[in-house]
């Protein structure tokens, strides 16, 4: 009883849960989005990305546990988890509360440097006003959009900073993050380093699909966009990405049977050549005098 519970559960929540909608190329954002606001149960893939970030809050939360070590220990546990994984927002409130407790400790000269950059990122990822000695690093995003023309949107920790609007993003200089560059109709890219590190990145991402309504193929690895996804070429045609679609042409046909074309021909020719066995073939040139 306790299964069939469990099966009923897991797969209705497959079918409330919103499905991924990529934008084809060529196709009308604008439309995309307006078929998006009609329809509540797409998401943007941008949006779906976001929201299906991986974290890893329960090992942030089991430092809790490791407050009476020294302040090296500590310091280099949350150093090490941080490149492991993004923070949510409740991990980055519980990791400013336990920094604030760390902070009655006694430090070295080295180890107050990386205790004030912990809090500075740690801050910058509740969206708080950065102060000295933080080093706030701001980008509006128009520039980022200039940057990263193809993007939606770029994912620092999991939280999302849509990069249309007139909006700026603010960190903390020297820190690293994880960044996503995330878009509707490209594939998502993924960098660990600071802000400065990723714009001096040069980037050719592949879409995510490719080609017209009736002949388009996939470049999907994502398990969960590629099984519950699916493209907008327009308003009237949706494809599922799980079931790519090419056109029935009896060239491809031969294209893609061509060992079996090869050894079909072969074996009408060897039939030919049986058949003629022990019989004398007889030309007749009379008409070429």
């Amino acid at each position: 009883m306790k299964w069939t519970w469990i099966f009923i559960f897991f797969f209705s929540t497959l079918a409330w849960a919103q499905r991924p909608l990529v934008l084809a190329p060529g196709a009308s954002p604008e439309k995309y989005q307006q078929y998006l606001n009609s329809h509540s149960s797409m998401i943007s893939v941008t949006d779906f990305l976001t929201q299906n970030s991986k974290t890893n809050d329960e090992k942030i939360f089991s430092l809790a546990d490791s407050l009476e070590q020294a302040p090296e220990q500590l310091l280099s546990q949350i150093e090490k988890l941080r490149q492991e994984s993004i923070f949510s927002e409740n991990a980055a409130f519980f990791l400013r509360d336990l920094l604030e407790k760390l902070n009655t400790r006694s430090f070295s000269a080295e180890q107050i440097k990386r205790y004030q950059e912990l809090v500075c990122f740690n801050e910058s990822l509740l969206h708080s006003s950065l102060m000295k000695p933080c080093l706030i690093q701001k980008m509006a995003s128009k520039e980022l959009q200039k940057r990263f023309p193809w993007a939606d949107a770029l994912v620092i920790e999991g939280r999302s900073f849509k990069l249309q609007g007139s909006s700026n993003l603010e960190l903390n200089g020297p820190s690293i993050y994880h960044f996503q560059i995330v878009s509707n109709t490209h594939k998502t890219l993924t960098f660990y380093g600071s802000l400065s590190q990723l714009l001096q990145q040069s980037f050719s991402p592949d879409t995510w699909v490719s080609g017209v309504c009736d002949e388009f193929s996939v470049n999907v690895e994502e398990f969960s966009i590629r099984e519950q996804g699916l493209a907008f070429f327009n308003s009237e045609c949706l494809a599922e990405l799980r079931n790519p679609r090419q056109k029935a042409s009896m060239a491809k046909w031969m294209e893609n049977n061509r060992h079996w074309v090869y050894a079909a021909g072969a074996l009408v020719v060897g039939g030919l050549v049986y058949s003629m066995r022990n019989k004398t073939v007889v030309v007749d040139t009379s008409g070429f005098k």
